[in-house]
């Protein structure tokens, strides 16, 4: 009797702990979907990253400014207590020129880059490659979220099975109660088994108050997720789906490659630092610049004490000749750095494809783990009935009896985790190829 009662609080430890140490996901469906969008409108981390993606967006659109010309305008107003004196030898009449003590006026200046190295170039390729890491970022806060929600929601559902097992069991034995005591009355059996069922009927009870806590504290956190009220009665599926065979892409390990979020963001770093090691070259490229400057201002030309406009117009070129080897070492440093994200990059790459393969075979079992705890059920509720029957035509026990039932509902409790398990796995795995977030999106258009 005692090892049947640890039996059933062993599969119910069990039962908990994989509440509470597994993420969730089970079969596709609107209500679930639903509370999905909710969780992405509502998280802040989803608008953390969607930010994240304008400013990267706005940061290509500022670098691509650069190839356009600049203008810029200033004014200048400027008092000397000795201004400048010129004196020119002409014969006997020297002549002479004496500045103003004050000068001033307005300047305009167009510059337009003709050439800078290929640091524009660079500089902008690279800022779309930062664009293309924020998307990615964006996609894997998305689908961990989605994650974490799949994880409450079949948690709540879950929580709510528990407590209708144990409603069930205690309306088994309160049956069972009934029928002891009838015997008592007649003395068939001794007192010592209705108080047995008794026990039974009270330890029963405690499970099934402790199952409701549970299932409230699990849809609030639920509610927390999605940005209602934690105390909100919110709906949620009667119980968690049976899987009962595999529905998975066809080339399925292919899509890894294309449609995780982390190689895409491993990817563009790649790029990116290629991009960086272009860059840090153009500096010793040569630079052209071509540029046009208006004056406006006193004292003018030849001394002229008015206002007068001017204007000049040129080119600049320029090109480091000898920087102490600091080109080789600086190109060197790129380089390797380079290659510290090609090794990212690569790692990653193992990172993702065990990932998915490990969530192939884990659904895989996971399904056959479904139809086995079925089957066992099947014969536990089989079982069960008959103790029960016997029992009353006096051919067993009461504990024979209690045991049938503890049975009954670890086979219960035990259909419940492989269901479970079965979403957890298929969460896992479409988690794992990439394309979570791209089912919660089609199903929501």
């Amino acid at each position: 009797m005692r090892q049947s009662i640890k039996s059933l609080r062993g599969g119910i430890a069990a039962f908990v702990l994989l509440f509470t140490a597994h993420t969730v996901l089970g079969q596709e469906n609107q209500l679930l979907n639903h509370y999905r969008r909710m969780a992405l409108d509502y998280d802040q981390q989803v608008k953390a990253a969607e930010l994240n993606k304008q400013a990267a967006a706005a940061n290509t659109k500022a670098v691509a400014s650069d190839y356009k010309p600049k203008l810029s305008v200033g004014a200048n107003y400027t008092w000397v207590q000795n201004p400048m004196e010129l004196t020119l030898p002409l014969g006997d009449k020297p002549m002479s020129f004496t500045g103003m003590n004050e000068s001033y006026g307005l300047q305009a200046s167009l510059l337009q880059p003709v050439y800078a190295g290929g640091a524009i170039r660079h500089k902008h390729a690279m800022r779309k490659q930062e664009e293309m890491v924020a998307w990615g970022e964006s996609d894997r806060v998305k689908s961990d979220i989605v994650y974490n929600l799949d994880l409450l929601y079949w948690r709540t559902v879950g929580q709510q099975e528990v407590v209708d097992i144990f409603e069930s069991y205690h309306q088994s034995i309160e049956r069972l109660v009934t029928v002891v005591g009838a015997r008592v009355k007649t003395g068939t059996v001794s007192r010592n088994d209705l108080l047995m069922v008794e026990v039974k009927q009270n330890e029963v009870l405690y499970l099934w108050e402790e199952a409701k806590t549970n299932f409230q504290v699990s849809r609030m956190a639920m509610n927390q997720q999605v940005g209602q009220a934690v105390d909100a009665v919110s709906p949620i599926d009667p119980e968690i789906p049976a899987l009962d065979a595999m529905e998975v892409p066809e080339n399925w390990l292919s899509v890894v490659l294309t449609s995780r979020p982390e190689l895409r963001i491993a990817r563009a770093n790649v790029e990116k630092q290629q991009t960086i090691e272009k860059l840090t070259l153009s500096p010793y490229n040569p630079q052209v610049y071509a540029g046009l400057n208006g004056t406006y201002g006193a004292p003018g030309y030849n001394f002229n004490n008015d206002m007068v406009e001017n204007m000049n117009v040129g080119v600049s070129v320029s090109m480091p000749i000898f920087e102490w080897s600091k080109r080789k070492h600086e190109k060197t440093a790129a380089r390797l750095h380079t290659g510290m994200q090609e090794q990212m990059l690569s790692r990653v790459s193992d990172k993702v494809t065990l990932e998915a393969q490990a969530g192939y075979y884990s659904l895989k079992q996971a399904i056959q783990q479904v139809n086995l705890s079925h089957s066992s059920l099947a014969k536990a509720q089989e079982n069960a009935r008959m103790m029960e029957n016997r029992y009353k035509e006096g051919i067993v026990s009461v504990i024979e009896v209690l045991d049938a039932q503890i049975y009954l509902q670890n086979a219960r409790i035990n259909y419940t985790q492989a269901r479970m398990k079965a979403c957890i796995s298929e969460s896992s795995f479409y988690k794992a190829i990439g394309i979570l977030v791209g089912e919660v999106e089609m199903n929501s258009k």
